[in-house]
């Protein structure tokens, strides 16, 4: 593949071609490609997710509806091609997300734009020191970048002498920054219909529609002065650069669970592998073999915006797989098989639970919340040493809000495998000291260690602490299965 003049126009991410008013909006840089860094405390600026990717339908996402950046006023000077270009012959990495997650259809900023346009120089150029904005301090995650790009020729900024980093980038800016690494296309005819005469950056769309890296909405407009979302910005990207991903082979090996909020049917999933495996290609849309990155959390079980997911030692996330009494399916996620239980333990566990405390922590807050936020109401009972019955109860018991104490335990038991526990519930029977009545709990296992668990209890008890005992740890009642205690 030849590199053009590809070099330059990636840093032009500023829309460099716009004119320096204040109702005029820069070029913003084009989508970084940067590792999420601390936001700095001089700018207050959000550091972007490590490789900003643009969000939005195929080729044209779902209307996305920021506050565009203010139009510049005349057709920007296309201006000699810059260099160093953008490298089209290595498939380098330049989507790396943050956590996990990647923001697929969240708006890109211009300092995002502008490190992810960086990362993709055929070469680092050499810093001079030459240019500066009021706003964008050299140590800040974005700084370097922004600079060097400035100092290429790229990037502007505004009137005023700043930049504004976390600013939102357009569409139109998007397009007219890659455009500057190219030959224009003076002569272009109208590709959309809102891009026309009195459109500033007409020639640069114009030529991008031309060269098929852009194809508008279904009505057959482009809508200029909207965000881009990251996961659009990628794919645009991908056909700037002549990358084409290996659908193929991805579908061939059952799609990677790369991103948590990157669902394998997003439109753009293939896109964002594209950018975010490392691979090596023999031709278009031919990938001779790629690499699965390590997840950035630890192997083991991670509660995550509600969701239970598991980490393996490889450091790959788990999917279409058991773990004892838990299933994680397609999608990563915790389940119990049933659409609606699993919604609705979720809502709970979104609710109730605090992302980053201990599993054992925020099963506590699940406890006291069932014993808090349920009533008794009587029910049919179950025979000693019956299993298999907890999904079912759960379900009746978080549709009612009411329940005996095998609904309780089930209750109980299905909050306890969403937080990653081995739980079951026992039908038993219990004695508080007037004789073994039909009864039912949560048993937990830990490693070998058998727990209890008895919420319904501590519902007519409050002042009991029935939450994660050993059977010896409690004398005011005893419990037994078939006429054998628990020990």
């Amino acid at each position: 593949m030849k590199k053009t003049l590809i070099t330059a126009a990636f840093l032009a991410l500023t829309l460099t071609a716009l004119p320096v008013l204040a109702s005029a909006a820069e070029e913003a840089p084009l989508p970084p490609a940067v590792e999420e860094a601390a936001p700095s405390e001089e700018s207050g600026e959000s550091a972007p997710l490590e490789e900003a990717t643009p969000t939005a339908a195929p080729e044209e996402p779902a209307d996305p509806t920021p506050e565009p950046e203010p139009e510049p006023t005349s057709e920007p000077d296309p201006g000699p091609s810059l260099v160093p270009g953008l490298e089209q012959e290595e498939h380098r990495v330049y989507l790396r997300g943050s956590g996990d997650l990647v923001r697929p259809e969240g708006l890109l900023t211009r300092g995002e734009a502008a490190c992810m346009i960086y990362s993709l120089l055929e070469y680092e150029p050499e810093a001079t020191g030459s240019a500066g904005f009021s706003d964008v301090q050299p140590d800040a995650w974005y700084g370097p970048q922004v600079l060097a790009l400035a100092e290429m020729g790229a990037l502007r900024g505004y009137e005023d002498g700043c930049f504004r980093p976390g600013g939102g980038i357009t569409r139109s800016e998007f397009v007219v920054i890659l455009s500057r690494f190219f030959p224009a296309i003076p002569d272009a005819p109208d590709q959309f219909t809102d891009v026309g005469e009195g459109c500033w950056a007409r020639q640069e769309l114009n030529a991008a529609g031309l060269r098929g890296w852009v194809k508008g909405y279904s009505d057959g407009s482009f809508r200029p002065d909207n965000g881009i979302a990251r996961a659009e910005a990628v794919a645009i990207l991908n056909r700037v650069l002549g990358r084409t991903p290996d659908q193929a082979l991805l579908d061939r090996d059952g799609k990677v669970l790369l991103f948590l909020d990157l669902p394998l049917n997003h439109w753009a999933y293939y896109e964002l592998m594209e950018a975010a495996l490392d691979h090596s290609h023999l031709e278009p849309a031919t990938w001779a073999g790629y690499t699965v990155p390590a997840a950035a959390h630890e192997p083991g079980y991670h509660l995550i915006d509600g969701e239970l997911y598991q980490v393996d030692g490889l450091g790959h996330w788990v999917r279409n797989q058991e773990d004892g009494l838990l299933y994680f399916g397609d999608d990563g996620k915790y389940t119990t098989g049933d659409a609606l239980l699993d919604r609705r333990l979720s809502a709970i566990a979104r609710t109730y639970t605090v992302e980053g405390d201990s599993l054992w922590e925020n099963f506590h807050r699940l406890h006291l919340y069932v014993t808090t936020h349920y009533g008794y109401r009587g029910g049919s009972y179950l025979e000693e040493g019956q299993t298999g019955w907890e999904e079912e109860m759960a379900l009746e018991m978080t549709g009612s809000g009411r329940g005996n104490c095998y609904r309780f335990a089930a209750l109980e038991t299905m909050l306890a495998r969403k937080m990653g526990f081995q739980a079951w519930g026992v039908s038993g029977e219990i004695d508080t000291g007037s004789g073994f009545v039909p009864h039912g709990w949560t048993e937990i296992d830990i490693d070998g260690r058998k727990y209890f668990c008895d919420v319904e209890i501590q519902y007519v008890q409050p002042d009991w602490d029935l939450f994660m005992k050993t059977y010896g740890q409690v004398y005011d009642c005893r419990y037994r299965v078939k006429g054998v205690l628990r020990r």
